[in-house]
Parts: C-alpha cells; structure tokens; sequence
C-alpha cells in the first residue's frame, strides 16, 4: 500500500532514533560523571544501597582521624609520664641517699633542695599536661550525659573522673573508653596521713574539726622513732574522739616506747608525754585528729594512690627518708599502671585504626560495583549508540524519500 500521510517507515526510524539518542545521553553522563547511577531512575535499589554505603565510609574514614587523634592523645600523655616516672626515680634515689646516717643534717638539706624542686616540677607537669586545651592528668574532665561528649569542669564527679570516650566507630555508640588517672596530690581519697614524731621536732597537721571520719577501712600510721603504730578506722561514722583514744591505747601498749613516751586522748586531741625526765623525745600537746588530716596519705587498703602526697615528703631525716622511699615505691608503680593501660589503649586504638580501614575499603569496592560506571562498557554503548543513530537517520532519509515514488502514479 502507497500512502502519503502515514509513513510507517519513517515513524519507525525516528523511534528508534529517540531510543538510541536517550541510550546515547545516559552513556555520555555515565562518561562524564563516572558514575553508573547519577539519579533514581537510573536505579533505585543501587541509589539507595550506594548511599548508606557512602555514609558508613565516610563514618569510617572520620573514625580513623578521631582514633589517631585519640593515639596522640595517649601519646602525650605518656611522653609526660614517662618524665614523671623519671623524677619519682631520682627522687627515690634522694631519699636512698639521706636515709643514710654518713650524711649530717647539712647534706640531707642540700638533698632536700633538690627533692623539694623534683616535687615541685612534678606537680607541675601533672597541671600542665594538655591536649587540645584539656589536662589529661590532674583529674579535672568527666564525662558528659550523653555518649562520647566531653565538658571541662572543676572537680567534678570523680565517678568518671579523667573518662574520654573515643568515637572509633561509624555509628553511634561505638566507643572506646580510657579513663586516665588523677594525679593530682590534692584529691581527697580513702586514704590517711602519718605523722612523724622525731627527737626534736614534729611534723603533723593541727586543724581543729568534730565531724565524722566519713571513711571505714582507712589507714592512720604513725611513726614515732622507728616504731610504726597503725588503726585502722572500722566505721565512716567515727569521731577524732574515738580515733585519738584508739591511737593512745595502741602507743601504751607498744613495748618499744613504754620507756619513750606516754600518750593521751582528750576530745579528739592526742598528747604524747616524754616517760622519762630529760628524754630527748619532744613532748608534743594539742595534736587534732580530723577530716582533713585523715585525707592525707597513703593506706595500706588503698596503697596505689601514694603521689596523693608527693607535697608532703621529705628526707630531712632519716625517718622521713624511709617513709619517702615506701611512698614513693606506691606512687612508681601507679604510674607504672596508668602507663601500661595507656600503651594497652593505643594498641586497641591502632588495631581499631587498622580493620576500619580495611572495612571502609571493601565498602568502598563494593559501592564502586553499584555506582561507578565501566568506562569500558559505557564506551562501547556509546560507540554502538552513535552508530545506530546515524543509522537511523539514514534510514528516515531513506523512508522519506520513499513517499517521491508516489508523485509517479500522478503523472
């Protein structure tokens, strides 16, 4: 049949000419973009898989940055701790040497200098020690209310005291917790202070209070001479009061200083009396037991803590240089601890940093596969497509040209 206004040929061709032009242009933007899906009609179930995959690796990628970030923390403050150990050694080493008696009273001050220096400059360091403006070491951060946040604040709860939370994770809740310890010297904890009683001299607190101990388990040593006298309080509710009158009863009884002193107990005042006229042992009145003596040093229930009193030292003496060295033996092998559980983290953190990478890689493969374009094969369908187009123009010339053939049967 020879029709002239329906030319199925020529419809035909510009059909296929739409199709293979629309084949054309998603390869030409698959080419430009690089990628095989560029909106949803391109494929829907790929455009929403290819999403949550690129959010879990670009988590993933912020998560590597927060766990080195969190390794140089660590990193800092070990590299200040471990010069905290330094000056613990020496100062060890200090009262090793004034602990022996070839030193006169002169040398031991020359000693004393420098420990009192090392102290200092210890102190300082635990301060000092920041990272990104947080101290890290004198116990002075906790932990926000919600999972991974931060707030600096002063003193406060030392629940959670010194607790970072590192987001290591591309979803929430995925943390690693370090908690670093309190280095502080001037935290309260359930510990309790010797006082030293020498020929001659004193060494003690005197601060009047009627309150309650607050602590059950803690510590009291006191060291008179050579002679250690130990109570160990066994209720938070008792008073100075009882504590003084348990101290005297113990001294009494002590057989090495029946012949040096005499003691009594008044209204939590504790009196030790020379025995003997003309002892050279000082007689000592109106020693208070309270509070804040009680929160002074190391206990043998809580030994750990022993650089609660590094401030508090000294080797003037052969005495005190003991009790130094038994101090300052709790307060190495605390750092010692903190160090281990930092080098623990930064291995856990480096472990971490190591399969995240790895997974965020394979992610990445994988979303590649959906999303990417094959250059190779987005090429030939370019290739396949601009030739049949101009095939089918071609062949629309052809049908039109067809319709002249008409115009014979007029003639």
């Amino acid at each position: 049949m020879s029709v002239v206004n329906t030319n199925i040929k020529a419809l035909i061709a510009q059909q296929s000419g739409v199709k293979v032009g629309r084949d054309m242009a998603s390869a030409m933007e698959r080419l430009s973009t690089g990628l095989k899906v560029n909106k949803a009609s391109d494929d829907a179930a790929g455009l929403a898989i290819g999403s949550h995959m690129t959010a879990q690796i670009r988590g993933l990628n912020m998560a590597v940055k927060n766990a080195n970030d969190a390794v140089a923390m660590l990193q800092t403050a070990e590299g200040s701790m471990v010069e905290m150990t330094n000056i613990l050694q020496r100062m060890r080493e200090l009262g090793v040497q004034a602990a022996n008696d070839t030193n006169t009273s002169e040398d031991r001050q020359y000693l004393s200098n420098e420990f009192q220096s090392l102290k200092a400059e210890f102190n300082r360091i635990v301060k000092n020690t920041q990272w990104n403006g947080m101290n890290l070491l004198d116990g002075t951060f906790r932990a926000n209310d919600y999972a991974g946040g931060l707030e600096a604040v002063s003193g406060g709860d030392t629940s959670v005291s010194g607790l970072f939370r590192f987001q290591v994770g591309a979803n929430a809740g995925q943390l690693v917790n370090h908690t670093f310890g309190d280095y502080h010297n001037s935290s309260a904890v359930k510990q309790v202070g010797r006082i030293v009683f020498i020929a001659n001299s004193e060494l003690a607190d005197s601060i009047s209070s009627s309150t309650a101990v607050g602590l059950s388990g803690a510590v009291i040593r006191i060291t008179i001479n050579d002679t250690i006298i130990s109570y160990t309080t066994t209720s938070a509710a008792e008073t100075p009061t009882v504590v003084a009158a348990a101290l005297s009863s113990l001294i009494n009884a002590n057989a090495e200083l029946s012949n040096l002193i005499s003691a009594s107990a008044s209204t939590g005042t504790l009196t030790l009396t020379s025995a003997v006229a003309g002892s050279a042992f000082t007689v000592s009145t109106g020693l208070t037991l309270d509070q804040s003596v009680l929160n002074y040093e190391e206990t043998t229930a809580n030994a750990t803590r022993g650089w609660e009193v590094l401030q508090d030292l000294m080797i003037t003496n052969a005495a005190e240089s003991t009790h130094s060295i038994q101090t300052l033996d709790h307060a190495i092998v605390t750092i010692n601890q903190g160090r281990a559980d930092i080098g623990a983290t930064i291995n856990r953190l480096t472990s971490a940093i190591d399969n995240m990478t790895t997974t965020s890689t394979n992610l990445s493969d994988s979303r590649s596969r959906i999303i990417d374009a094959d250059y190779a094969v987005e090429s030939t369908k370019l290739a396949r497509s601009q030739i049949v187009s101009q095939a089918a123009i071609a062949m629309l010339a052809q049908a039109n040209a067809q319709q002249q053939s008409v115009l014979a049967l007029l003639q």
